[in-house]
């Protein structure tokens, strides 16, 4: 073979691949949906419980409850024009949502008409220490529920979670701590937090700690408790006291970051 001829097979294979990647690339986000990345155990679920992916995902459907549908409808992995949108922007949350908690019945010292917390709120760090909200006084707090685990890790948790973790630097920049419960058994926080590192299209550990309420008296003392938790967001003042607060009763109904940070400068606004 000459040189030119095997110049010409050279361009024929680069071309190839060109073509390739760039089908990989254009379907890369239809391929990499945020349930598949979360069901089908990206995070390594799948190999921690000796399920191939298939198999977990079929699991997961055979679950009391679950809508497969309702999941799906809210999962978008093209816009408009047909573009692959990367996994963390995929779920969109609530934009145009108003508190529907009363101010005046949570404290960080505890929530009122309630008797199983009057400490407050108490959780457990990654390393078993017990963490109070009352220990955050002086800064405001945001505290996000998730669901923890109904039987499957939550595609709509765990990109909420990677939305938060995109955007920290904006909370940070506020003053505020970030706290987020998953509350229940631990044994799956470890592949709940991969989830979401993995969705967020981060290597790095989350930047806010992810609290344990192990025997649900948090759930139970903020009257959330669902198949374990509601989705939940509060924000408390420098003084302990809740100064917004939304409840969903599906796990698509929470605020989106930019309701979040929006109520965190009207607070530094004293507003």
């Amino acid at each position: 073979m000459d040189m030119i001829s095997k110049l010409k097979g050279i361009g024929l294979v680069l071309a190839a691949t060109l073509v390739v990647t760039a089908c990989e690339s254009s379907s890369g986000g239809r391929s990499r949906s945020v349930i598949d990345m979360t069901w089908r155990g990206d995070s390594g679920y799948s190999a921690r419980y000796e399920r191939s992916r298939d198999r977990y995902r079929d699991a997961v459907q055979q679950i009391r409850n679950y809508d497969r549908d309702y999941y799906e409808s809210r999962v978008h992995t093209t816009d408009a024009q047909g573009n692959a949108v990367a996994p963390v922007d995929q779920i969109e949350f609530l934009s145009d949502v108003q508190a529907n908690v009363a101010n005046d019945r949570i404290t960080t010292a505890g929530v009122k008409g309630k008797t199983e917390n009057k400490s407050g709120a108490v959780f457990i760090d990654s390393d078993g220490n017990k963490v109070g909200l009352d220990d955050f006084r002086g800064q405001p707090v945001v505290l996000v529920f998730t669901r923890g685990f109904p039987g499957y890790i939550c595609p709509m948790c765990t990109t909420y979670t990677a939305q938060i973790t995109k955007r920290f630097d904006e909370f940070a920049a506020t003053g505020a701590k970030l706290l987020l419960v998953f509350p229940g058994e631990s044994s799956q926080v470890d592949d709940f937090i991969a989830a979401a590192r993995d969705i967020a299209g981060s290597k790095q550990p989350l930047p806010f700690p992810v609290l344990l309420d192990p025997d649900l008296k948090a759930v139970q003392s903020f009257n959330i408790r669902a198949d374990l938790s509601l989705p939940a967001t509060y924000i408390f003042d420098a003084q302990g006291k809740m100064r917004w607060g939304y409840v969903g009763e599906k796990p698509h109904e929470r605020p989106d970051v930019d309701v979040i940070l929006r109520e965190l400068k009207n607070l530094s606004r004293g507003n």
